[in-house]
């Protein structure tokens, strides 16, 4: 196995030079560095090429080790600055929350077509007309993916329902779900083998298979919907035990481990009550606050009063009847002794998640307060509990059972992994939580779609008959659409043909004149027979139907990831036809400048034109004869007014540059500001004709 050291602070962080390229180019450097991180979780030896991760950021005694060749598992560890790194990431965390699996895929996909829009943008393609394409050509894959699934849901003859035959709605929801063995083995099979050895993926396979199957096998689709709204159904217990046997098994119900209980107290009961206590410490409180008491005797008796309000909630929890109590709280040596003298089991510090499942496996309600009796519809009942004690383990197995009846089954289950060392345990954790979540999906869709890359050339063939056929497509829109089918071909066909070591271009032209042969021939008798895909483990290179392979993908795997890159590719074109588009900001400076300038460039020449002559004071030319002091008064006088006048028309024309500097302020200006606005200027205008300066200079004194 050859491992590869990779470190958790390794930063995904881009040199920018003076001359920053464009930020298209950007995003495709992003993605590249973040699926060469993961470029080795692909193909059919992924399996053989695993990575050590190394937390570096605990101390250096404490550094946790992971070993993984899962792809949104590495892709965690690294630490990531770019903000179009950070928005992949996020992408990636969805997509596996969601579906389980899918990230090389998305990140393979949402590569080439950040390649293929590049060049496009190069060409002046128009960034809003190429997200319409893009959406439009989205909807139309997934439909097509619909139609080539297959349909996994069988009778009790093991033989395929057709949903189209039946009419009514009420059938369909009423229907059970009864999957096809044979196939949902091989999807899981196809999941497991690119992240564990044969053997391992053996082992793994049977325990999560018979896990969905007691869980999920004969439910309604109605009931199945509705149990999507339960957050503690989809979430069977793995419980990893260290152990050199290495095996796995599925446990019908829950199983946990569990840290020191009564020395003498009982590890089996049959057929017993249970109570689950919430927030209930039945112990003392070792730190008293200085002000409740003031001697030493006012001390004993808080102490006293404190074990008589314990003594009798235990009181009331044993007159119950009950066989075991579960607590997520406290319990003195005191109260466990009681419990285990009157044959109790008695478990405390039980996580909060655990107590949730417990409720939900023996049909209980959690109890709040002990301080009256406890009424019998808040108890449980189970079938059997027992605890183990392994000398190897740090802390003993709690094994319970609830009561299964009518013919029922348990809705909760545990599959427990025996393995070496605490890495693998982490490691196969992961993977078995990934691989219920695929079964999850089918049992809900009761859809797979065909795997090895041959849907993906398939629909490629599909995008360009649909562009040759269609006449009113125009020819930046046929670009579009070639430029899409070019992604999908170069996503996860090319990735195989190269991890293969196939000569990529040969292989590829061969296996897109299959397809084209296969989608003209409309003769066959179902839509996967017109598939064929790669099989990578002969050489030369050899095309089969991928039913012989028996390759499956998750349906939901497929749709999601194609959605998310979709989807982040018309934001990225977005954003970089934002930051490519020219200043706006400067550009209506710049016409605001001009506009300013030709106003006063026009007040300049009404201003030598008009004026040809001064205007006096009529108390200076009326022909008397005035002393020069008066006449200096006159004409300070005239100066003040005049002054005041400037400033008015200095403030309307400060006020008309800003209206045009601020275009969306005269837009937001109510009716009423205007009008007040207009009567104010009207006035001002009545204030200057009374006094003859309407039309000429206001400084005739200069």
């Amino acid at each position: 196995m050859n491992s590869l050291s990779h470190h958790h602070q390794q930063d995904v962080i881009l040199d920018q030079a003076s001359s920053a390229p464009p930020f298209i180019r950007i995003v495709e450097g992003v993605v590249q560095q973040l699926l060469d991180q993961v470029s080795d979780c692909f193909g059919p030896n992924a399996n053989v090429r695993e990575k050590i991760i190394v937390d570096l950021s605990h101390k250096k005694q404490q550094q946790p080790k992971y070993l993984s060749s899962e792809g949104s598992f590495i892709l965690q560890h690294l630490t990531v600055r770019h903000p179009v790194g950070v928005m992949i990431m996020k992408a990636v965390k969805q997509l596996h929350v969601g579906c389980g699996d899918g990230t090389i895929s998305f990140l393979k996909l949402l590569l080439e077509l950040t390649r293929g829009a590049h060049e496009l943008m190069k060409s002046s393609v128009e960034p809003m007309m190429m997200s319409e394409v893009l959406v439009k050509l989205e909807k139309f894959c997934v439909n097509e993916m619909k139609k080539f699934g297959f349909n996994l849901l069988v009778n009790e003859k093991n033989e395929q329902i057709d949903l189209s035959s039946i009419k009514n709605n009420k059938d369909i929801l009423s229907l059970k779900i009864r999957l096809h063995s044979g196939k949902v083995r091989e999807l899981l099979k196809t999941f497991l083998s690119t992240k564990l050895s044969e053997k391992e993926t053996q082992l793994l396979m049977d325990v999560c298979l018979k896990a969905s199957s007691t869980l999920y096998e004969n439910l309604t689709i109605h009931e199945m919907k509705n149990l999507q709204f339960n957050p503690n159904f989809h979430n069977i217990h793995v419980l990893a035990l260290t152990s050199l046997s290495g095996k796995a098994e599925y446990f019908e119900g829950l199983a946990f481990e569990h840290g020191l209980q009564h020395p003498y107290m009982l590890r089996q009961r049959e057929s017993c009550k249970i109570v689950v206590l919430c927030d209930i410490p039945l112990e003392l409180i070792k730190e008293k606050k200085k002000n409740e008491f003031r001697t030493a005797e006012e001390r004993l008796q808080l102490l006293r009063n404190e074990r008589a309000k314990i003594d009798q909630q235990i009181n009331h929890i044993i007159k119950s009847g009950v066989g075991v109590v579960v607590s997520n709280d406290a319990m003195d040596d005191i109260s466990l002794d009681r419990f285990c003298k009157n044959g109790i089991i008695a478990l405390r510090h039980v996580r909060q998640d655990i107590c949730d499942k417990i409720c939900e496996l023996t049909s209980s309600t959690k109890v709040y307060s002990c301080e009256q009796e406890i009424k019998e519809e808040y108890l449980g009942s189970l079938s059997k509990i027992r605890i183990e004690e392994d000398h190897r383990q740090t802390e003993s197995t709690v094994y319970i059972q609830g009561n299964v009846t009518n013919g029922s089954t348990s809705r909760i289950g545990t599959i427990i992994v025996h393995t070496a060392n605490v890495i693998t345990q982490h490691r196969y954790i992961r993977i078995i939580k990934g691989a219920l979540k695929i079964l999850r999906n089918s049992y809900e869709d009761c859809l797979i779609a065909p795997g090895g890359g041959c849907l993906e050339m398939m629909l490629a063939s599909r995008i360009r008959e649909m562009c040759s056929l269609t006449t009113e497509l125009s020819s930046t829109e046929q670009c579009i659409y070639e430029m899409f089918a070019n992604s999908l071909e170069s996503s996860i066909p090319a990735s195989l043909c190269e991890k293969s070591g196939f000569n990529v271009n040969l292989v590829m032209r061969k296996w897109k004149v299959l397809t084209q042969q296969a989608v003209s021939n409309k003769n066959s008798s179902t839509q996967t027979s017109r598939l064929c895909t790669l099989n990578c483990l002969k050489y030369p290179a050899e095309f089969v139907d991928p039913l012989q392979l028996g390759i499956w993908d998750s349906m939901r795997v497929k749709i999601q990831s194609l959605h998310q890159a979709v989807e982040l590719t018309c934001s990225l074109i977005k954003i970089n036809s934002i930051l490519t588009s020219p200043d706006l900001k400067k550009e209506s400076q710049e016409k605001l400048n001009q506009t300013l300038n030709q106003l006063m460039m026009e007040q300049q020449a009404v201003k030598k034109d008009q004026w040809k002559y001064h205007r006096y004071h009529s108390g200076l030319n009326s022909g008397g004869k005035l002393d020069d002091k008066k006449k200096q008064d006159i004409i300070k006088k005239e100066e003040r007014f005049y002054s005041k006048e400037m400033t008015k028309h200095r403030k309307m024309l400060e006020m008309n540059q800003q209206l045009v500097m601020e275009p969306e302020r005269n837009s937001i200006q109510t009716r009423e500001q205007e009008e007040q606005e207009f009567h104010a200027r009207k006035e001002h205008e009545r204030k200057l004709r009374e006094k003859g300066l309407l039309g000429y200079d206001l400084e005739p004194f200069q």
